[in-house]
């Protein structure tokens, strides 16, 4: 059996579970969601952060009477420990080879990954390497299960007959966490921007945005000239819609954010996508951000 903890937003909840989703295939096994960490973000947030029920994912979720076998996962595990007796005794699992994995210890065990009988799957996992091997396997699963309402259909249209631009502006909760995430500045979108109209005729941008008027502030000096349409059909617990809107730009350019990712990545491949050079205000992630490579076309600035 493979399980995953989903966690965190959107953009993350898509490459926990496509990794997964990805490896049980990959090893014909059981997939199951966790998601005892997402509610608990809930409850600490106060809101709705669970979005893979919005989508065709038709996943078991691991339920309460299964996670009370579990006992709850210590630090220690991190470094690789095996799972004790009592817990392999609990869960009727009896391999000597069943671990918990996140990123670090994924690339120590994933040439003999197929001998664990039991996997844990721990982490973000931020990165088109971890299921582009079987993506075409569940592409599917990242089609929303919900019909789109009146204004959400129209500007879908809209931007789907228009040489459409999309913008993607991360403020809100970065400007909270700016030790860890750099807040992009005009210099990256004015280099983006310029790119993209010297390959676009007509273009029309459309502006996503968690901080609407911080957006407006940013950009408005970059785009004198040109049509714009800054985007508030959808907030908070419908974040997923601007998603759905995002995708269905002709070209985008992203900003340091997941959500921004899979915006670019389930759009069609004949797009220019532009992706910053600068993630991470925190060095070390900023460190290991920058052996990362974007897919294929997608150009850094």
């Amino acid at each position: 059996m493979i399980i995953v903890k989903i966690h965190s937003g959107l953009g993350n909840q898509l490459f926990q579970y496509a990794f997964a989703k990805s490896l049980s295939l990959s090893l014909d096994r059981e997939l199951k969601l966790d998601l005892s960490q997402i509610k608990k973000q809930e409850s600490v947030a106060g809101k709705s952060m669970y979005r893979l029920d919005k989508y065709k994912i038709n996943q078991e979720v691991l339920d309460d009477n299964e996670l009370d076998k579990i006992l709850r996962l210590s630090k220690g595990w991190f470094s690789g420990n095996k799972v004790s007796n009592f817990l392999k005794k609990r869960m009727g699992y009896y391999s000597k080879n069943d671990f918990v994995v996140n990123e670090a210890r994924y690339d120590l065990v994933k040439q003999n990954i197929d001998k664990l009988e039991f996997i844990y799957l721990d982490g973000y996992w931020g990165d088109q390497k971890y299921f582009e091997l079987n993506y075409d396997r569940f592409k599917n699963d990242f089609e929303i299960n919900e019909e789109l309402d009146l204004d959400n259909y129209s500007l879908k249209n809209e931007i789907i007959n228009k040489n459409s631009i999309g913008i993607h502006v991360r403020r809100g909760d970065y400007l909270l966490h700016k030790e860890l995430f750099t807040i992009l500045d005009k210099e990256y979108y004015e280099k983006a921007i310029e790119f993209v109209k010297s390959k676009v005729n007509n273009p029309v941008f459309y502006v996503f945005s968690d901080d609407r008027a911080g957006a407006k502030e940013l950009l408005n000096n970059l785009l004198v000239n040109d049509k714009v349409i800054f985007v508030n059909n959808n907030n908070g617990s419908k974040d997923y819609l601007d998603l759905e809107l995002m995708r269905s730009c002709k070209h985008f350019i992203m900003a340091n954010s997941t959500f921004s990712w899979w915006a670019a990545w389930l759009s069609s491949e004949d797009k220019l996508i532009t992706y910053p050079t600068n993630w991470f205000s925190n060095i070390k992630f900023q460190l290991e951000y920058e052996n990362y490579n974007g897919p294929n076309k997608w150009v850094r600035i």
